[in-house]
C-alpha cells in the first residue's frame, strides 16, 4: 500500500528509478511511496538541477487527530477488507473515533495511509435468456484454438474526459485490435453521436485499413444498436466481411478491448489532458505505444474466459 512519509532511502530509490526512465506510476508501485509524494520529488529533483537529492521535508501543521495505533488498526481492517467506507470504518470502531467527525476519517485514510477510493465496476445485470445466450456462445466457440482468436479483429468505442472542472469536455474515439497489432485509432467528430450512419461512415473509412494492418480475418464488435442496424449488417455482407452474427447482449467481458481501454485510461493519468487537443495528443500517443505482450495476452485471454463463463452458468466473470 502506498506511504506518503518518505525516508532519505525512499527518496534516493524514487529518484533512482526516475533516472533509470521509470514512469511514475511504476515508481509508486516498486517503491510504495505514494503517486503524489512521487510526483512532488520528482519536481524538487528537477528544480534543483537534477545535481543533489531532495530532503525529506519537515513535519508542519497541526498535530494528527489520529494517533499512530489507531492508524495501525483501521489500516489493518481496511486491509482485510478494501470494500469498507469511511462511515463503515467509523462505525466499526466507536472507542477509537467517536470523537472523530466522518470527514477526519476519509482524510486519514487518504492522507496518512494512503488508501484510495474506488467504486466497484458496475457489470450488466443478465436476464435469464442472456445467461442462456452466454453459455451456447461459449460452448459453440470453446473448441477454436489460439491461432483462430489471434485474428480475431477487436473493436468498440470509448470516451475520454478532459482533465478540468471548469470546461468539462470529452472525446470518443472508435479503435481496434488484434494478437498482433493495434489497429486504427479514430477521433471522432466533437459532438457526434455515434448512430448507424455515422457508424457506417467509420467502418467504411478504417475498417478495411485496420483489418490489414492488424492481419485479422474476423470482426467482432458488440451488440449496440447502431452496430446490428440492418444496413450495417448488409454492408459486412456486402464487402464479404467475416463477423461475429451470434455475439450475445450484455457481454463485455468477452471482450478484450475493454480492458485495454482501462489500461489506456489509467496511463493517461500522469499525462497532461487538461485540453481537447492535449487529450487528442495523449490518447494517440499511448495508443501508439501500447506494448505487444499486453495485446498479446489480451488476445489469449479469451479461452479462459469462455471457460469461466461455462463454470458460472453464463453470470458475468472477472473480466
Amino acid at each position: 500500500m502506498s506511504r506518503r512519509v518518505t525516508t532519505r532511502d525512499d527518496i534516493a530509490a524514487v529518484i533512482a528509478l526516475y533516472k533509470a526512465n521509470h514512469v511514475l506510476r511504476e515508481i509508486s508501485a516498486q517503491t510504495g511511496v505514494a503517486l503524489r509524494v512521487v510526483q512532488n520529488l520528482v519536481k524538487r529533483f528537477r528544480d534543483l538541477g537534477e545535481d543533489e537529492l531532495p530532503v525529506p521535508l519537515p513535519k508542519s501543521g497541526r498535530p494528527k487527530l489520529l494517533s499512530p495505533r489507531t492508524l495501525k488498526v483501521i489500516s489493518r481492517q481496511v486491509r482485510s477488507n478494501p470494500s469498507l467506507t469511511a462511515r463503515e470504518v467509523k462505525e466499526r470502531n466507536p472507542r477509537l473515533l467517536s470523537h472523530i467527525s466522518l470527514r477526519c476519517v476519509q482524510q486519514a485514510l487518504h492522507d496518512d495511509l494512503g488508501f484510495k477510493s474506488f467504486r466497484a465496476r458496475r457489470k450488466p445485470l443478465l436476464t435469464k435468456r442472456q445467461k442462456e445466450n452466454r453459455v451456447e456462445f461459449c460452448k459453440k466457440y470453446e473448441v477454436w484454438d489460439l491461432e483462430t482468436w489471434r485474428s480475431v479483429l477487436w473493436s468498440d468505442e470509448a470516451t475520454f474526459s478532459v482533465k478540468t472542472v471548469e470546461h468539462p469536455a470529452s472525446l470518443m474515439v472508435w479503435a481496434s485490435f488484434t494478437y498482433y497489432v493495434a489497429g486504427e485509432l479514430v477521433i471522432l467528430p466533437k459532438s457526434q453521436i455515434m448512430n448507424q450512419y455515422n457508424y457506417l461512415e467509420l467502418l467504411s473509412d478504417f475498417l478495411p485499413k485496420s483489418f490489414d494492418k492488424a492481419k485479422a480475418s474476423l470482426f467482432m464488435q458488440d451488440g449496440a444498436p447502431c452496430h446490428t442496424a440492418k444496413s450495417v449488417i448488409q454492408w459486412l455482407r456486402d464487402c464479404e466481411v467475416p463477423f461475429f452474427n451470434d455475439w450475445p447482449g450484455s457481454s463485455p467481458d468477452f471482450n478484450p478491448i475493454e480492458n485495454l481501454w482501462s489500461i489506456v485510461k489509467r496511463r493517461l493519468r500522469d499525462a497532461d489532458t487538461s485540453s481537447i487537443p492535449k487529450l487528442e495528443a495523449a490518447i494517440k500517443d499511448t495508443w501508439a505505444n501500447l506494448p505487444p505482450d499486453l495485446l498479446q495476452n489480451l488476445a489469449d485471454s479469451i479461452p479462459q474466459r469462455l471457460k469461466d463463463c461455462l463454470k458460472r452458468r453464463g453470470n458475468t466473470t472477472k473480466y
